[in-house]
């Protein structure tokens, strides 16, 4: 199976990958790396983005995980 991931520390280049990935190029499968929680609402099949994965929401959860478990947060 082919598979795209836009991992850029751009949104808009995230974007722009997935969908030309998913219309130009057919590729089945689109995993986009979201870099600003305000632009959550894009990412999604509409832009060729089958899989969203968040940076924000990742650091907040894992520095909620970090506080919780005494441990410090490494990312």
């Amino acid at each position: 199976m082919d598979v795209v991931i836009a991992a850029t520390g751009d949104d808009e280049d995230n974007l722009v990958i997935s969908w030309l990935s998913k219309q130009e190029f057919g590729v089945p499968r689109v995993i986009s790396r979201i870099n600003n929680s305000r632009n959550e609402w894009l990412f999604n099949e509409s832009w060729g983005v089958d899989i969203s994965v968040s940076t924000p929401a990742l650091h907040h959860l894992a520095g909620r995980r970090g506080r919780r478990s005494g441990a410090r947060s490494l990312i």
